[in-house]
Formats: structure tokens, C-alpha cells, sequence
């Protein structure tokens, strides 16, 4: 039964980071959520409420906590608050040697409890992730019957906490061996970093580490709690929550094969905020500027997980005249002196390396009149592509690795398709697109249709609402 509050309906949304973090913490998903919220809160028949956790810590007061913070969208109603002093810190890597407490934490689970019965009754409670919260929250579900759970797989965290189900962040996970290989996964590091924003009763001082987080516990944990985490989340998730949501096709073939419910998880592709129909894309396309060399990009993060490493390596094996005679690449992401390293190979290989040390969102458009096809060589089975999304929507396609979800909207081109792992196809995809330009036009033969942001939007509340 729907909750009544003078006729609209309340809704709760969780992340770890809080969706409008000056410093971008939660990478996409932070992006996704704030357009998201920016659909949302335009509307006048909702209440929109965000939670986050694990990244606020407070020195003076050390008790675990909820309290309201500011946020962009707060003229428009939207209400937002953060778990104060949780011990379950984010990002996973700060607890993937803590896997106990991340598994049963009570703390974070009755102030999550307590947050929902302060402010709830809520029509729907959508959590988007589970670093900074311990499995044992996810169980207060059962506890609200009038409000409906669900849970978003952006990633794979809970039934692997190091979220992208590689092994040693590098190798395809096949099998966990019932928890042993986890626990050899991810090395610990050591010494003590911190892991939050801490303050100082409401001033903010300077320590944090929000790319690494900090080591928690020993290395050599039992690989039952990580048999243990994946059951009991995945049992949550099926027979306690209302349903989940995979980003794509592709998420939802890989968490039904690890133990979810096929009838339990909903296919909705995410919106953002940008757009563009097929014939804007294809009209985008033709107005780039005309240049002399075919021109391939990587964008995104430098993370083996993104495979800019497998893109070098494919290369380096490959050695074909055409890359350093008539092709440039064009390298979008932020770089640390391993990355530069690698850049420094790969600029042997090409007629010229372009090197842009990171980009705001709003570059985006004029970096891609450079670009004549990106290249997505996730080795991770990536549940979307943002990046992916919003080049299409500057006409630029890209060549997707198979483990990459944004296919779902490929059909029948499988120029722009290559095998996940595969070098030489990779490199073959990429021959045939730079010496046979017309194939990149036959690219916009078919239509490329994706989802608005208020079209997933909408698609979003029927399912989370019930209607």
C-alpha cells in the first residue's frame, strides 16, 4: 500500500558519496544520481530524500550518526543527510580486509533503522550501493513492510566487495572458490591512511584518501565471511527486498548466473543528461571537422579495469604500419606515472599521442569533433558506459569490448564490436574502421536509440512505486 503525505510520494535514495560532492567523489554514479534527482525534483508529487555514508567522521563527538547536510537541489525540497562515524568506510577498497564488519555492522544497521523511522514513512527506498553500509542495514527491509526496497547494480558489490568481480584487479573473476580467492584478491596496504572527511564539531579538516581508503584488519581474513557476504546479500536482495535493477542485459545475465533471481531483476538503461535522438547523433557526426588522419580515443578512468592497459598491450603485439602512418590517438583520462609510462610505449606506435590529463563533462563535446571513433576495452563486465553514452551523443561511436553493458544498443554492427580479451580482434576492428572510413559512416545506417534521462526516469519510478 502506498504511504500519503498530503498526496505526493516520499522517496529515499542511498550512495555511499553524496550525489553533488564538490570533489566527485562516486564517479558515475554520482553523476547519474544528481541528473537523476534534477529530474526528480522538478516534479510536485514527490518528496525526495538522499542518505550517504562512509565518508564523514567526526573527531569531538565519535557516536554513529545521522545529520542533514546541504545540497544543490535544496530550494526545490530535496533533503539530504550522511551517516556520521560509520564503520563501514568507503570506498570498498577501505574495507575489502574487513569483511566481517562490513557484513554485520549493527551500528550502521540501527542508525539506517532509525534514519527511517525519523523520516519515513517512505514510499520507496532505493540504494544504489553497499560501501558504506553494512549487509546487516539491508536487512531492516523487513521491518518497513509499507515501503518498497530495491537495490541498483551499478557494480557487483555485493556479491563481490571488490566491486568489479576481477581477480587481483586485473583478471576476470570465474570463480570465487567459495570465498578463498577473495581473500588473496586485493594486497593489503600498509600503514594507516584516512579513510573519511573528518571534522572538527562542523569545520571540515583536510585529511582524507578517497581513491584508496585505508586497510582495515588482516589480509589473511577467512574466506568464509567472503562466502558469507555473497550469500547472505544475495539472499537479501532475492527474498527480502522487492526486487533489483540492472543497468543493462548484460548485468543482469551476470548476477542471475552468480545466484540472483531472474524473476527479481528489472532491465532499466540508464538516462543522463544529455541527448541526442538518432539524427541528431548522425547529424552531429557529419559536422565534425574534416582532418587528415583517422583519429581513435580512450576516455575514462586509467584503471586496468577500463582496459587502457589491454588497449597498450594489444597494440604493442600487434605493430601494424598503418597505426604510426596514418592514425592519431587521443588519450582522455587522469594520469599517474605508471599511466604516463604507459602513454610513453604507446606513442611509438602512432603517428601522434595526444595526452588530455582529465576533462570536466562540459569539454566533452568539443574533445569528441577530434575523436573519429572511441574505444571502450573494458576488461571488467562493465554494467553501462556513461562515457560511451554521452560520445554517442556527440556522433562519435565506439568500438565496445563484448563485457561492455552499452551494446545493448549495437544491433547489427558488429564493426564496433570485439571479443572481451581478444587482441587481435581488437586490433582488427580497429584496422578495418581506420583504413575503411566509409564503415564508419554505415555506423549511423542503423539507429541508435537511447533512453532520456526523464524516459528512465519514468520508467524508474513505475517500478519503484509500483504502478
Amino acid at each position: 500500500m502506498a504511504v500519503k503525505h498530503d498526496g505526493k510520494k516520499r522517496l529515499l535514495f542511498y550512495n555511499w558519496a553524496q550525489f553533488d560532492d564538490a570533489d566527485g567523489l562516486g564517479g558515475g554514479v554520482s553523476v547519474y544520481l544528481s541528473n537523476l534527482l534534477d529530474a526528480l525534483s522538478r516534479r510536485q508529487d514527490l518528496e525526495i530524500f538522499f542518505l550517504s555514508a562512509g565518508v564523514l567522521s567526526e573527531w569531538l563527538d565519535r557516536r554513529v550518526r545521522w545529520r542533514e547536510t546541504g545540497n544543490v537541489y535544496a530550494e526545490r525540497g530535496v533533503r539530504s543527510f550522511a551517516i556520521v562515524n560509520s564503520p563501514v568506510k568507503a570506498p570498498a577498497r577501505a574495507m575489502f580486509h574487513d569483511i566481517g564488519t562490513w557484513q554485520s555492522d549493527t551500528q550502521t544497521r540501527d542508525v539506517f533503522r532509525d534514519f527511517l523511522v525519523a523520516h519515513g514513512p517512505f514510499d520507496a527506498v532505493h540504494i544504489h550501493n553497499l560501501e558504506g553500509l553494512s549487509s546487516a542495514a539491508l536487512a531492516v527491509a523487513s521491518e518497513f513492510p509499507e515501503s518498497r526496497f530495491y537495490f541498483t547494480w551499478h557494480n557487483y558489490i555485493p556479491v563481490c566487495p571488490q566491486v568489479h568481480l576481477l581477480y587481483g584487479d586485473d583478471k576476470p573473476c570465474l570463480d570465487y572458490a567459495d570465498g578463498r580467492n577473495c581473500v588473496t584478491c586485493v594486497a593489503p596496504r600498509h600503514g594507516k591512511r584516512l579513510a573519511g572527511r573528518m571534522f572538527l564539531g562542523n569545520s571540515q579538516l583536510a585529511g582524507r584518501d578517497a581513491g584508496d581508503g585505508g586497510v582495515i584488519g588482516d589480509a589473511d581474513g577467512p574466506a568464509t565471511h567472503y562466502k558469507a557476504w555473497r550469500e547472505t546479500n544475495l539472499a537479501l536482495l532475492n527474498d527480502v527486498f522487492d526486487g533489483t535493477i540492472a543497468v543493462s542485459p548484460l548485468v543482469k545475465e551476470t548476477v542471475v548466473s552468480l545466484g540472483a533471481k531472474p524473476e527479481a531483476v528489472e532491465v532499466v538503461p540508464l538516462g543522463m543528461d544529455v541527448h541526442a535522438t538518432p539524427n541528431e547523433m548522425k547529424a552531429a557526426w557529419k559536422a565534425k571537422p574534416k582532418h587528415d588522419a583517422f583519429t581513435f580515443s580512450f576516455v575514462g578512468y586509467s584503471g586496468a579495469y577500463k582496459g587502457l592497459p589491454f588497449l597498450a598491450e594489444a597494440l604493442e603485439g600487434a605493430q601494424d604500419a598503418f597505426l604510426k602512418e596514418d592514425t592519431d590517438l587521443i588519450i582522455v583520462a587522469r594520469m599517474g606515472w605508471r599511466d604516463r609510462r604507459l602513454v610513453s610505449r604507446l606513442k611509438n606506435l602512432f603517428r601522434q599521442v595526444t595526452l588530455i590529463n582529465g576533462y570536466d563533462r562540459r569539454q566533452l563535446p568539443d574533445i569528441a569533433r577530434q575523436i573519429d571513433v572511441n574505444i571502450a576495452p573494458s576488461i571488467w563486465r562493465e554494467t553501462f558506459h556513461q562515457v560511451g553514452y554521452e560520445l554517442l551523443c556527440t556522433g562519435t561511436p565506439s568500438i565496445l569490448s563484448s563485457s561492455v553493458g552499452l551494446r545493448m544498443f549495437y544491433q547489427n554492427k558488429p564493426d564496433f564490436e570485439f571479443e572481451a580479451g581478444n587482441h587481435a580482434d581488437l586490433v582488427g576492428k580497429m584496422t578495418a574502421l581506420a583504413c575503411h572510413r566509409e564503415n564508419v559512416a554505415a555506423f549511423w545506417n542503423t539507429p541508435v536509440c537511447l533512453p532520456s534521462m526523464q524516459e528512465h526516469a519514468d520508467a524508474l519510478l513505475r517500478i519503484l512505486l509500483g504502478d
